[in-house]
């Protein structure tokens, strides 16, 4: 959310093979994560997953986007030479200039030299360091949380860190012996606070022994992972800011990667198509591919919030809470409306609708209504849990949708679970990148969806983990990065017997927005154990929380519908804070989230704004922060609470 936008995490791991008389091997994997004051760059984005990408020595070319997690990619791709064609080098990226641009560099292991560039294009280079001895393997990574990218070297006679926090005038700032000879080097930030930290791979075991810290001692993190002749590869895989662990396995010409540091299986698995020679390289270059589409046209001033499953009986107190839409009229629980019933109790509140067919009813199941308060169609929900997900029915509801109304937009609503391998559905369905048998099955139907919608309830169902549901929107988005994202957010205890607090209700809303969602569905009905269904299972806390939180959206929505996170601007933080920004009407909006359930203070930096003549407004908190001229801002946030900063 590593970059386009210059937030990012990235490492690079290669495979050289060595020269003179030292004989073939290994070269180390080694990743640079950039932070402020200690601090690693937030999650909430996923412009800082990492990317793979490709190094050919014959011709001295970095392939800055290629295949990567989630998203095949065979196309679309920028060479940039650096350095002599057939020279030996082993690859780097790094933010060398700490100006959020992640760029390129290589090292010279036959000169022990650091050969760095502040931009992607070839030339002679920003930095040329002379740094360790012939032997040494080269690391690089922000060792100190200032956001700098800078060098330091494993020596494998002694097993010994030796790393620097200058690119100009190289000191020896940390020594670390950890490891054995023989052991491959790794650097990335394993624990998410904010400093990159070594850790070793030992192919003997193919075991990573992973440290939180730059000092000598015993590994924090022991993980075996993958099989004899495997190499390690390490990065931000899932965009949730902790570095886990992967492996390349040069027999399948594949990696497998976890998306967390613990035994099991690949989470998420890239083929490539690279030839022998090639050196892989992981990291984020800024590729395009991973903003955002437009807001559609409808919703550029409008950001729906809207109740489900409810009957036009309660349309009047739904508006009265704050909601400015429906979706999806009830047709199974008491009391049932038809849909022309569903359909005028809306306009007649002036609420906007999202209307539902009933899981794919026959025609008549929904009103063909063409009129203003018709956002969209939900064709489908979850059909993956309702053996509902043939592909040709869902392309010709589609057909039969759009022929009725071609500019009417039409979805289906799909369940975060089985989204992330969480649920077993009873159509398997799963994407690009997830490590299982059907990974064109969401995609396949991809082309028949003019939005994307999920619904997943991580306290009814998950314990409470709030971060599920922006794994699964990036997950979407990663699917069809130009498409419109919209969450369900759960607002009662739907039978579980657990109901979100007052914060996690807020943090839910929150997160969903800072991933890219531009619309709320909010899932308020008790539906088990059947026979005592209820349609409004809404709590009174949440009921008031929510209509606080839908007056502060509804008087920013043309803000939050603006451009999401537009180029040029940089948050530096660490977790568990998370953030999105835009930029509307002469001002600059940082909307920044305290994920989890603590108060924590933090110290975090925003980039990318004019700070010298004025400090930041807090929205809705009637007071100032930071700025006159610094681009830091220190604050405490309560559990699940949301700041917007603006300039």
């Amino acid at each position: 959310m590593r970059l386009r936008f210059y937030v990012f995490l990235s490492l690079v791991v290669v495979v050289l093979a060595a020269v003179g008389c030292i004989g073939p091997e290994i070269e180390e994997p080694r990743l640079s994560a950039t932070g402020v004051q200690g601090q690693a760059l937030t999650r909430g984005l996923s412009f800082k997953r990492t990317h793979i990408g490709s190094y050919r020595t014959s011709s001295a070319t970095f392939t800055l986007k290629g295949p990567r997690p989630g998203w095949n990619e065979a196309v679309n791709d920028i060479p940039v030479g650096f350095g002599s064609p057939g020279n030996i080098y082993v690859p780097l990226m790094g933010d060398w200039d700490a100006n959020f641009t992640e760029t390129m560099g290589i090292y010279e292991p036959g000169a022990a030299r650091f050969i760095l560039k502040d931009s992607f294009v070839n030339g002679a280079p920003d930095y040329s360091i002379v740094y360790g001895y012939v032997g040494d393997k080269a690391v690089v990574g922000d060792w100190d949380g200032n956001q700098s990218t800078t060098i330091g070297v494993f020596r494998p006679g002694n097993a010994t860190f030796y790393l620097s926090n200058s690119n100009t005038t190289p000191n020896i700032a940390y020594i670390a012996t950890y490891g054995s000879p023989g052991d491959l080097p790794l650097a990335c930030d394993w624990d998410g606070n904010g400093t990159d930290t070594i850790g070793v791979f030992r192919p003997s075991n193919y075991t990573f022994y992973l440290r939180n810290s730059n000092t000598t001692g015993v590994a924090d993190i022991t993980v075996q992972y993958g099989q004899p002749g495997d190499m390690p590869v390490v990065g931000d895989w899932d965009d949730d800011g902790v570095c886990t662990i992967g492996i390349y396995r040069p027999s399948a010409n594949a990696f497998y990667l976890r998306n967390s540091n613990t035994v099991g299986a690949a989470d998420i698995i890239v083929g490539s198509t690279w030839v022998a020679g090639d050196q892989f390289v992981t990291g984020n270059w800024g590729s395009n591919d991973q903003a955002y589409g437009a807001a559609p046209a409808s919703l550029t001033s409008f950001f729906p919030l809207a109740v489900d499953f409810q009957s036009y009986r309660s349309f009047a107190t739904w508006k009265a809470r704050g909601f400015n839409s429906v979706i999806r009229y009830p047709f199974n629980i008491a009391p049932v409306d038809t849909p022309a019933e569903w359909a005028a109790g809306a306009k007649a509140q002036q609420l906007m609708m999202i209307e539902s067919t009933a899981d794919g009813g026959a025609d008549g199941g929904y009103v063909n209504d063409n009129s203003q308060w018709m956002l969209a169609v939900n064709m489908y929900d979850e059909p993956e849990l309702k053996n509902l997900g043939n592909l040709g029915t869902v392309q010709g509801l589609y057909s039969t949708l759009k022929t009725a109304s071609p500019t009417r937009p039409a979805f289906t609503n799909f369940a975060g679970p089985v989204v992330l391998g969480m649920a077993t559905p009873d159509y398997p369905c799963d994407g690009l990148g997830d490590a299982v048998v059907t990974p064109t099955c969401y995609p396949s139907f991809l082309p028949y969806q003019d939005w994307l919608s999920m619904d997943i309830y991580p306290v009814n169902d998950f314990g409470g983990n709030i971060s599920l549901i922006g794994q699964a929107l990036d997950k979407l988005h990663r699917w069809a990065p130009s498409k419109p994202l919209f969450s369900y957010i759960e607002a009662c205890d739907y039978g579980t017997g657990h109901v979100p607090t007052v914060n996690q209700f807020r943090g839910e809303m929150w997160t969903a927005i800072i991933h890219g969602a531009r619309g709320l569905f909010f899932f308020t009905a008790k539906v088990l154990p059947k026979g005592s269904e209820i349609q409004d299972n809404m709590p009174v806390a949440l009921r008031t929380e929510f209509g606080i939180q839908a007056g502060r959206i509804t008087g920013i929505a043309s803000v939050l519908q603006s451009a999401i996170n537009p180029p040029g601007f940089g948050f530096g933080g660490s977790m568990p804070l998370e953030v999105t920004w835009r930029q509307s009407g002469g001002h600059t909006y940082f909307f920044v989230l305290n994920n989890s359930n603590t108060t924590v203070t933090k110290t975090f930096g925003i980039w990318g704004v004019n700070t010298a003549g004025a400090p930041f407004t807090v929205l809705w908190e009637g007071r100032t922060t930071g700025g006159y001229g610094s681009a830091y801002v220190t604050d405490t946030f309560t559990p699940y609470q949301l700041h917007v900063y603006m300039l």
